[in-house]
């Protein structure tokens, strides 16, 4: 978790720079093709890897999380109506600790019977398909985003 911490607390403020020079359609589409990416790195090569290449996937994961982290609250800023500006940040937290309570529970269930690389895969199928509806959901904002 060092990893994947360390490169989202360091790629947020390159991230905020960037959703103000060119707007947050291109690095929400970056952030949700990293998550992909990530969970597939993850599935396939973390099983058995050295210590160097399981940093670097948890760093793509920690870039995807900074990236998306910064894009997604600036994104809410934008799309609400400034009437319910503060109840739209009260959900948004609201809904990233629901999401932390729910990865809780994948983990409990991937990993209950005990630690392997057969539940190490699930975990990554798990991730990958997570991922993926991430990325629908990724897609339309971008067109929400594109009408506003």
């Amino acid at each position: 978790m060092l990893f994947a911490s360390g490169c989202a607390v360091l790629v947020s403020p390159v991230i905020g720079k960037w959703i103000d020079r060119v707007g947050l359609i291109w690095p929400l589409m970056a952030g949700s093709i990293c998550m992909v990416v990530s969970a597939v790195l993850l599935t396939v090569y973390f099983i058995g890897a050295s210590v160097p290449v399981i940093g670097a996937i948890l760093g793509t994961a920690g870039v995807s999380y900074g990236v998306l982290n910064v894009t997604l609250q600036a994104a809410m800023m934008k799309l609400s109506p400034p009437a319910i500006i503060g109840v739209s940040a009260g959900l948004f937290q609201t809904s990233r600790y629901l999401g932390s309570i729910l990865s809780a529970v994948v983990l409990g269930l991937v990993f209950g019977s005990g630690i392997s690389s057969t539940n190490m895969q699930s975990l990554g199928y798990t991730l990958i398909i997570i991922s993926l509806i991430g990325c629908l959901i990724g897609f339309y904002l971008w067109k929400r985003l594109r009408q506003s």
